[in-house]
């Protein structure tokens, strides 16, 4: 920008939404490509897990996706009627008794997704196309008989290619509805009868009824399944360009109960696996970092191996660098279309340095290194400087702190208000301080109110936090605190509203760092937490540079 050249900011300016759904016009100019969106668009490469914090750019890694490849459908989870399934009386029932379903889960993704290959991928549409299908898969029988299953499965489903997900979902729990009571037979009345009334029946009904159900769902029509993805290997070989399929939105309300969702996305992750048989297909899927963790963490099979998912992943981390990229272009784009044709920096816009600290650690210090907290920031500092000359003064950004500070955790609120309804009140439990917390420190005072509104509250108890507090003075007191801080940390650590110093000889960590949980059992009692900038105001948490550092 030229030296002399004065600028005045005109009223509500911004650099773009925080939020990628609304922020095209700045996501096509101003993306910025990390490593890993040339991995996922690789087609032959195995990476196609993208995990990454809200606000960290997976839907706008998706986006992006869409708008610079061909052939690019999505699966949306939310019309797949997933919590038709998790809501079935039945399936709620074998889940209680100890029916392993993560064989049913995984069938049901795999009828999904190959229903929307066919119909998406291969075009496969009306009637006449369906057969002229089943006639190039009849061809490949010849060559190889178990091809002959596949003609059979295609053909008993023939009539239900055409309905959307949302039916096949019902229509498949249906079907394993219908298979036990079948099952049964004569008998099945004892399957009807006892729903809903388990504590009536005996130990020896409630073995037949699982061994049964557990015999039909581990009988499910999988070897036909598995066969049907390898003839869609042979046909999408037929074509010469590539095929990406995206799915997102995974931390919805798409699924019921959490548990039904981490199994729901542990089987879709198997699921994906299988379709990498098909070369010139990827199923990509965009998932929160802490809902993945946390579906490691609930598996319950001990023949479950998670390192073997390692090779899908692609983690979303943004280096300091990469923000200041963020905030660089988009300042570019709005002083190049509103104002000047002159190249407009960060420093000519804002102050140098705030506080003694230069502007652009300042910046980022105030996220949880996320480009959606640094445009909060930076549109928040440019709209409350109507009619200010640039460069603006450092006032011009440390007035907007602690309203800022209230904004973001008020968003923070409502990110996990449906995993933790007492979000709230917990990082109450943290606030008003200007040095470190002690996990020993988190005693029966400043735990108090948490308990008592969860005490107050008449339902059963939603998280880890909920469930120790309604525990809190049950057998050994001491004990059961400490158990219940443990659990408050991890919980406010994930959401990003502290950090967590394990031992002496460790840094503080954030959520953003390494991983996006932290366990109970890393948490000592000589454990230190502190809560973060970002939500330092909002908590009554005065300023010192030290504890971060």
């Amino acid at each position: 920008m030229a030296k002399n050249a004065k600028i005045r900011l005109r009223a509500g300016e911004n650099i773009g939404s925080p939020a990628a759904e609304q922020d095209h016009e700045y996501l096509g100019a101003c993306f910025v490509a990390m490593p890993l969106v040339d991995t996922i668009k690789d087609i032959s490469s195995h990476r196609c897990l993208i995990l990454g914090r809200t606000g960290a750019g997976k839907s706008a890694v998706l986006w992006h996706l869409e708008h610079t490849l061909n052939n690019v459908t999505r699966v949306d989870p939310k019309e797949a009627s997933f919590e038709y399934v998790s809501n079935s009386t039945i399936i709620q029932y074998l889940s209680d008794l100890g029916v392993d379903l993560h064989v049913f889960y995984e069938y049901l993704w795999k009828h999904i997704l190959a229903v929307h290959v066919i119909r998406e991928c291969l075009g496969v549409r009306t009637e006449h196309s369906f057969r002229t299908m089943l006639g190039k898969i009849q061809s490949f029988v010849r060559r190889d008989q178990r091809k002959a299953a596949v003609v059979a499965y295609l053909e008993s489903h023939g009539g239900k290619f055409w309905i959307d997900a949302d039916e096949i979902s019902k229509e498949l729990t249906r079907s394993v509805s219908e298979k036990l009571k079948t099952e049964f037979g004569a008998a099945s009345n004892l399957l009807d009868g006892k729903i809903g009334a388990e504590s009536n029946q005996s130990d020896s009904e409630k073995r037949t009824i699982k061994l049964r159900a557990q015999e039909i769902v581990s009988g499910l029509q999988m070897r036909e399944l598995n066969e049907t993805i390898s003839a869609l290997a042979d046909l999408m070989a037929e074509k010469d360009e590539g095929h990406y399929v995206l799915i997102d939105d995974l931390d919805g309300n798409w699924a019921g109960s959490e548990i039904t969702k981490y199994a729901l996305i542990r089987s879709l992750i198997e699921c994906i696996k299988s379709f990498r048989r098909i070369p010139n297909l990827k199923i990509v899927v965009a998932l929160r970092e802490d809902l993945y963790e946390s579906m490691i963490l609930a598996a319950t099979d001990r023949h479950f191996q998670p390192e073997k998912f390692e090779g899908l992943i692609s983690r979303i981390r943004w280096t300091k660098g990469s923000l200041y990229q963020v905030v660089e272009e988009r300042i570019a784009r709005l002083f190049a279309h509103r104002y000047t044709r002159s190249n407009v920096r960060l420093e000519h816009v804002f102050p140098t340095e705030v506080r003694g600290e230069a502007i652009r650690a300042f910046l980022v210090e105030r996220t949880l290194r996320r480009p959606r907290d640094i445009i909060a920031l930076v549109n928040k500092i440019l709209s409350s400087a109507d009619g200010a000359d640039l460069p603006l003064p450092a006032r011009a950004v440390t007035s907007i702190e602690a309203s800022f500070s209230r904004d973001r955790f008020q968003a923070l609120a409502v990110e996990w208000r449906s995993s933790h309804p007492n979000f709230e009140v917990y990082a109450r439990a943290v606030s008003g301080r200007s040095t470190p917390i002690r996990i020993s420190e988190l005693n029966g005072d400043r735990l108090y109110e948490l308990i008592c509104d969860v005490e107050s509250q008449d339902r059963l108890a939603v998280d880890d936090v909920e469930r120790l507090a309604k525990q809190a003075y049950e057998g050994s007191k001491t004990e059961r605190l400490l158990m219940l801080a443990r659990a408050l940390v991890c919980c406010l650590f994930k959401s990003g509203v502290v950090g967590v110093k394990t031992c002496a000889e460790e840094p503080y960590k954030y959520c953003y760092d390494e991983h996006a949980t932290v366990r109970d059992t890393e948490i000592g009692e000589d454990a230190k937490i502190v809560v973060h900038p970002m939500v330092a105001s909002a908590l009554g948490w005065r300023e010192d540079r030290s504890i971060a550092a």
